[in-house]
């Protein structure tokens, strides 16, 4: 585990200013439960942060 995942991280931070203060790009991970709906959801969810 390194430093930046047992504190708080700031993510109202715009992304130039999340990387200069933490060394990285903000990611985002999505985990599907198995059924067709939860599967749609995260498909959804998945292109809301690509578009964004």
């Amino acid at each position: 585990m390194n430093s930046v995942d047992s504190k708080k991280v700031d993510l109202s931070l715009d992304n130039e200013k999340f990387f200069h203060i933490y060394g990285h790009n903000k990611t985002v991970g999505l985990f599907t439960l198995g059924c067709r709906v939860n599967q749609y959801e995260t498909e959804a969810m998945a292109e809301k942060f690509i578009s964004e």
